[in-house]
């Protein structure tokens, strides 16, 4: 089954670019860039890709909820990395071999009406003082724990 990832109003062209690279590395099957997303073309995006905007499908929807929708319709499982309260830790959770992985905007997180129709919400164990990570390195994880429980499914 298809892998996704869908970046709900990712600010940083930077973290795009490096969502990019992650996601040609673990064999993601396609980006969903959703909201103001930086799409390719954008040269900061470029950059931190590396030639990855060339492995990896990418589609772009003016709306984050619709997007999420949209896939949820085509059987994906809706998977929202966030630091809900309600979130179980990623390690903790077995991912579906039909997972669009979520992330969110770098300040206000995933929009609340996708957290709300998620079919679940995971989160990063964290031990620090902080408690939350970088988007770009909360997706690397995320998307690594997911290859490593599927390692055959690319």
């Amino acid at each position: 089954m298809p892998t996704a990832v869908l970046l709900d109003k990712i600010r940083s062209a930077y973290n795009v670019g490096s969502i990019f690279r992650t996601s040609d590395s673990a064999g993601i099957d396609k980006i969903i860039l959703a909201g103001y997303c930086a799409i390719p073309g954008n040269p900061k995006l470029q950059k931190t890709a590396l030639g990855s905007l060339d492995s990896v499908a990418w589609e772009h929807h003016c709306d984050s909820l619709q997007a999420a929708k949209y896939y949820q319709s085509l059987n994906y499982q809706l998977i929202s990395l966030e630091t809900d309260a309600s979130a179980i830790s990623i390690f903790d959770y077995t991912f579906p071999q039909n997972s669009c992985l979520i992330f969110g905007n770098e300040e206000q997180g995933i929009d609340p009406e996708i957290l709300k129709i998620s079919d679940a919400i995971v989160k990063i164990p964290h031990y620090g003082i902080k408690e939350s990570l970088n988007v770009a390195s909360a997706a690397a994880i995320a998307i690594y724990e997911l290859r490593r429980q599927q390692p055959n499914s690319y």
